[in-house]
């Protein structure tokens, strides 16, 4: 037990990477709900707002868990995989607020019967 107690004093690990790939993950639903409110009457500008400010607090913990990644020797599981998680996440976060922009830019003013039932599978599954 002594030597593995040195190795971990030696090598550290650092395990704040499951907590920002869980606050990512609470984006992720987080904007898939406030796009989701675009079906429960709310306008398309006040959804890609909401979504907006969602992504920017999200891009925050990205560049957060990079500069974790990039100051820590030993993770928890592999820095890739990490790498991948975080990428992911964003990039349901980022096409949740293209969607929610696109809405605005074309000046929809409702979403149609197949954009709800998207909206729900996405709300589902995030």
């Amino acid at each position: 037990m002594a030597f593995q107690g040195v190795i971990r004093w030696i090598l550290p690990r650092d395990d704040q990477f499951f907590t920002h790939l869980e606050a990512l993950g609470t984006y992720a639903r987080q904007s898939a709900e406030a796009f989701a409110s675009f079906r429960d009457g709310k306008t398309a500008d006040e959804v890609r707002e909401a979504v907006q400010i969602i992504e920017h607090q999200a891009d925050g913990i990205v560049r957060e868990l990079e500069d974790a990644l990039a100051r820590t020797f030993v993770t928890p599981i592999d820095r890739e995989d990490i790498h991948r998680l975080s990428n992911e996440l964003d990039d349901i976060i980022d096409l949740t607020n293209l969607a929610a922009r696109t809405c605005g830019l074309y000046g929809i003013k409702s979403p149609s019967r197949a954009m709800t039932e998207l909206m729900d599978t996405l709300v589902e599954d995030a």
